[in-house]
């Protein structure tokens, strides 16, 4: 929690729309489209967040935004913000979307939210079963499928707080299924604000490829700008 997963995952969406035009289909499972909206309006128009939920924006901000909203517009984004869904459901109007939008890509927001197709009392066999099942969605609709998803408590008894694959929380077919799995680390959320060598890294993200399939792994270091929603 709290290390910008979501915030990544739009960075994401509007970088491949802005890059190569590519239309996204994204479930978000636990915000509403109405809070998306105002993520994206403040990444694009390096308004804070907080300023634009409390409307407390001054003329100049306002007129930024309103411009900014008119490429928004344009985006090829497409949001399903319906709470609750099953893996069914998800499968279901992917292929609805991916025949009718042509959609590129699918974004997830989060694993755990989604329900299982039937109820089990293990839930790592529930998480399994979606995991499996996303990755044969990905492979029938030929479009690649980014899912977020939570990690276990493990990762805050390790004293330098850097995720690991067995971090994956309930279920180690996650790790089996994806492709590509990437970490974020903040090292701030832990209190952590020098590094080794005494450098501020308050504002330091580190995305941990710890497994990719067909390409090398490794750390990249971006910037993360918390009020206005934006890694860079």
């Amino acid at each position: 929690p709290r290390v910008g997963k979501s915030t990544f995952m739009l960075n994401s969406a509007i970088n491949g729309c802005l890059m190569s035009n590519a239309k996204a289909l994204i479930f978000s499972l636990e915000m509403n489209n109405c809070e998306l909206g105002k993520k994206i309006i403040s990444a694009e128009s390096n308004v804070a967040y907080e300023t634009i939920n409390k409307g407390t924006a001054t003329e100049y901000e306002w007129n930024n935004m309103n411009e900014k909203i008119n490429d928004i517009n344009k985006y090829p984004l497409l949001f399903h913000d319906k709470a609750g869904l099953s893996i069914n459901q998800i499968k279901m109007i992917s292929r609805k979307y991916k025949k009718k939008e042509k959609i590129d890509i699918i974004y997830i927001d989060y694993l755990q939210k989604i329900k299982p197709s039937k109820q089990n009392k293990v839930r790592e066999q529930e998480v399994s079963e979606i995991s499996s099942d996303l990755k044969n969605l990905a492979k029938d609709l030929d479009v690649p499928i980014v899912v977020l998803a939570q990690l276990s408590r493990e990762v805050d008894k390790r004293p330098d707080k850097k995720p690991i694959l067995s971090d994956l929380r309930e279920s180690g077919a996650i790790e089996q299924d994806a492709d590509v799995v990437i970490f974020i680390y903040r090292p701030a959320v832990y209190k952590i604000y020098f590094d080794a060598d005494n450098n501020d890294i308050t504002n330091k993200a580190m995305l941990l490829v710890e497994k990719n399939r067909n390409g090398r792994e490794g750390a990249v270091t971006l910037d993360f700008h918390g009020s206005i929603s934006k890694f860079e």
